[in-house]
């Protein structure tokens, strides 16, 4: 078996058509072996082709289903397999807060007291802004962020009770006491998360 894991980055599937009995799409991966695999080896999928047959009623998402979170971190792109929202800060109090972790990286945001579309600079004071990252796979280069030294914005484009989108960019510094040595620098931040 090979797999794509949870990199959030192995590949893309792209829906054209889910209509009229029938649902097509296109698709490209990169994948690993799996556990027991002694094959090895990565094999790469490339033109692939969806269409085929559909009969059901598809059920609507909810509003507060699924969510995205991207960006760049020191110019590796990532892509979270797996996220989630919250409209509270971390003690509780209104704010919005997004988690965010795939195989290699994670990305938490913290915007204590934002209920309401604005830009917002990082701050590890009250009214705290905060962007942290770590790498997962790198344990010599762990965790950033959520100190005086890191410099960025957060964005926050819309906010409602089931849903949070925004924009984030920043350098963060690496954590005392850990072996990350120089800053992080984050573009390209994105979210879209459903609230739970």
């Amino acid at each position: 078996v090979w797999s794509t894991g949870s990199s959030g980055t192995a590949g893309t599937m792209t829906i054209t058509r889910l209509s009229g009995g029938r649902i097509e799409a296109t698709f490209s991966y990169s994948a690993e072996p799996g556990q027991g695999n002694t094959v090895g080896g990565t094999r790469t999928v490339t033109n692939g082709v969806i269409d085929l047959p559909f009969t059901g009623t598809i059920t609507p998402v909810p509003a507060n289903g699924g969510g995205k979170v991207s960006g760049t971190f020191g110019g590796v792109l990532y892509n979270a397999s797996s996220g989630s929202g919250l409209l509270t800060d971390n003690l509780g109090q209104p704010g919005i807060r997004v988690s965010s972790i795939s195989s290699e990286n994670t990305l938490s945001l913290e915007l204590s007291g934002v209920t309401a579309p604005g830009t917002f600079s990082l701050s590890n004071t009250a009214p705290v802004r905060l962007l942290s990252a770590g790498r997962n796979t790198h344990p010599t280069n762990c965790c950033w962020g959520g100190t005086a030294g890191d410099v960025g914005t957060i964005t926050v484009t819309s906010v409602t009770a089931s849903r949070a989108q925004g924009t984030f960019s920043g350098t963060l510094q690496p954590h005392a006491g850990q072996p990350a040595t120089t800053p992080l620098v984050i573009t390209n931040g994105s979210f879209d998360i459903g609230i739970f």
